[in-house]
C-alpha cells in the first residue's frame, strides 16, 4: 500500500511539474545561409525579417519563406511598419513599399555605416537615424534633411513619439561618453538633450498611459538596465539595473518585455506586470540567449532575434494578451478612459469637439443615475484631451461619465474594482 502511495505521488510530481516547466518560446525556422537582424509584423500578422539577404516574408498561418527585397551586397539592419502597413527596410539605404512589399522604391541613399532606427510619426513625417544623427523627410519622396546632429561616435538606436502631446524622443549611445536622450517639441525639427546623459540607450517605448520606459545596455556608470519617466514628470527613476537591455515591447495590457544581452552575465527575456517594479525571467525554450531585438503583432505575440545562435527567431507559444488591444486614443472613438476597470487611477482620453469652449465639466453618476463626482476642466489646444481620475472618489462599481459644456456632450463607462 505505502509503495502504490510513493508511486501515485511521484506520478503527480512529474505531471504538475511538467505543467509549471512549459516553453513560453518556439523556434522559427529560417532558410539556410540567412543572418537575421531584425523582425516586425504588419496588421495581417505576416512576419517580415531584415536579414543579410533583404527583407523576406512569412504570411500569417503559412511556413514557407519568400524574398520581398533582396540586396545582393548589404544587410537590411531595421524595419518598420506603420498603421497603414506601409512597410520600410534600412540598409545604407532606405527602402519603401506601399503595397505589402511587392514593389520598392528608395528613398534615401547616403548613409555610410548603415541606418540603425526608422519611424514614422502620427502626421506622416518619415525619421531615420543613424550614426550621427537623424534625417527628416515631411511626405513620402520629399528630401531628407538633418534635423539632429552629432559625430559619428553616437548612433540614435530608437525614435518614438507620444500620440496624446505630440512630444517626440529618440534614444542614442555614445560610447566616449554623452548621448541618452533627446526630446522635440515641434516635430521632430529640433531636438534638446533631455536625460540619461553617459547612458548606453537602446530602446524606448511607451505605455497606454504615456509613461516613458529607456532600456540601457550599460554606461559611463558601468550598469545598464530600465529606466521609467512618469508621464507628466521630468525625471528618471531607475527599475532595473540588473541586466544589459537592448530592446523592449509593452503590450496592449501595459506588460513589459526585455531582451537583453548575454554580455551581462544572463541573457534572454525578462517580464514585468508591475510597470517594472518586478522582473521575471522569461526563457524557457529559449535559454539564455543573447537576444538583441523584440517586436510585438497586433494578437500579442512577442517575437524575439537572438545573436550568435543557430536558433536565431524565437515566437511566444501564446498570445501575451487577454483583451482586445485598446491601449492607444482611436480617432473613431469620442471618449475613452484606460485602464477601465481601475482600482487607483484611470486617465480619461477624448477628442477636443470642435464646438466646445475651453472649459468642460467633468461629471460621473452611480448606476442608479445619481451624481457622485464633478469637477471642471480646462482643455488646451491638443486634438486629443485627457484627465487623470482617482478612484478614492468612487466606491467599487459601475459608473457613467461624460463630459459637457452648453453646447456639447460625450459619455462614457467605467468600472471600479
Amino acid at each position: 500500500m505505502k509503495k502504490l502511495i510513493l508511486i501515485i505521488l511521484i506520478h503527480l510530481f512529474f505531471l504538475f511539474n511538467s505543467g509549471f516547466a512549459q516553453d513560453f518560446w518556439e523556434v522559427i525556422e529560417l532558410p539556410d545561409g540567412i543572418d537575421l537582424w531584425d523582425v516586425k509584423t504588419n496588421s495581417s500578422n505576416d512576419l517580415f525579417i531584415g536579414t543579410n539577404r533583404g527583407v523576406l516574408c512569412r504570411r500569417h498561418d503559412e511556413i514557407n519563406w519568400d524574398t520581398l527585397l533582396y540586396t545582393s551586397n548589404e544587410g537590411i539592419n531595421a524595419l518598420f511598419i506603420d498603421e497603414s502597413d506601409h512597410i520600410f527596410a534600412g540598409s545604407r539605404k532606405l527602402y519603401y513599399s506601399a503595397n505589402n512589399g511587392h514593389t520598392w522604391t528608395p528613398l534615401f541613399e547616403s548613409s555610410v555605416f548603415g541606418i540603425t532606427s526608422i519611424f514614422r510619426n502620427s502626421v506622416g513625417a518619415v525619421y531615420i537615424g543613424l550614426w550621427g544623427g537623424i534625417y527628416k523627410c515631411d511626405t513620402i519622396g520629399a528630401d531628407f534633411i538633418p534635423v539632429l546632429t552629432f559625430n559619428n561616435s553616437e548612433v540614435v538606436n530608437s525614435i518614438i513619439e507620444d500620440t496624446i502631446t505630440g512630444v517626440m524622443f529618440c534614444g542614442t549611445i555614445n560610447y566616449f561618453s554623452g548621448g541618452g536622450i533627446y526630446i522635440s517639441t515641434d516635430g521632430g525639427n529640433n531636438w534638446v538633450q533631455d536625460g540619461l546623459t553617459g547612458h548606453f540607450v537602446s530602446s524606448l517605448a511607451l505605455n497606454s498611459t504615456g509613461d516613458l520606459f529607456a532600456g540601457t545596455r550599460g554606461g559611463d556608470f558601468g550598469t545598464g538596465g530600465v529606466f521609467k519617466m512618469p508621464y507628466g514628470q521630468t525625471e528618471w527613476i531607475q527599475l532595473n539595473n540588473q541586466e544589459f537591455v537592448t530592446s523592449q515591447v509593452i503590450n496592449s495590457e501595459n506588460e513589459i518585455f526585455i531582451g537583453c544581452s548575454d554580455l551581462s552575465g544572463n541573457g534572454g527575456v525578462r517580464y514585468s506586470a508591475d510597470n517594472g517594479i518586478t522582473w521575471e525571467s522569461r526563457i524557457e525554450g529559449m535559454g539564455g540567449k543573447d537576444i538583441e531585438k523584440l517586436s510585438i503583432s497586433e494578437d500579442g505575440y512577442v517575437y524575439a532575434v537572438a545573436r550568435n545562435s543557430d536558433e536565431q527567431l524565437f515566437k511566444s507559444i501564446g498570445s501575451t494578451v487577454t483583451h482586445v488591444k485598446s491601449n492607444r486614443f482611436d480617432s473613431n472613438i469620442s471618449m475613452f478612459n484606460y485602464p477601465n476597470p481601475f482600482t487607483n487611477e484611470t486617465t480619461i482620453f477624448f477628442s477636443k469637439p470642435i464646438a466646445a469652449s475651453n472649459a468642460l465639466m467633468l461629471s460621473v453618476y452611480n448606476s442608479c443615475g445619481m451624481k457622485v463626482w464633478e469637477q471642471s476642466i480646462t482643455i488646451n489646444h491638443s486634438i486629443i484631451q485627457h484627465i487623470r481620475l482617482k478612484g478614492e472618489h468612487l466606491q467599487k462599481g459601475v459608473y457613467l461619465y461624460t463630459v459637457s459644456d452648453e453646447v456639447t456632450r460625450l459619455c462614457g463607462k467605467m468600472v471600479v474594482y
